[in-house]
């Protein structure tokens, strides 16, 4: 299986509507352009770009369950924090 670009990864404004979603370091210009007329543009570059976080989390629980109460604890921070992030509770679109 080929690697994803290693996150974490937020939006940027765009031209126009658009938004992009970019890795945070800016070593990848472009992960995803997203735009449309639907009204869940940000919604949407927001759930793009918690898709690292989200993929941490779920290991981090699944690994967790094997182990003792503290790590599960440890791990659900994990998810919560990247749940946040994929329902833009916790992110801003930053200009690029």
């Amino acid at each position: 299986m080929t690697e994803q670009t290693p996150g974490p990864w937020e939006v940027t404004r765009g031209t126009g509507e658009r938004l992009r979603v970019v890795d945070a370091s800016h070593n990848v210009p472009c992960i995803a352009t997203v735009h449309g007329r639907n009204g869940n543009v940000v919604a949407d570059a927001n759930l793009i770009s918690a898709a690292p976080d989200l993929l941490i989390a779920c290991e981090s629980l699944l690994a967790a369950f094997s182990l003792d109460a503290t790590a599960f604890l440890d791990a659900s921070v994990i998810a919560r924090a990247a749940i946040k992030k994929a329902a833009g509770r916790s992110t801003q679109v930053t200009p690029h």
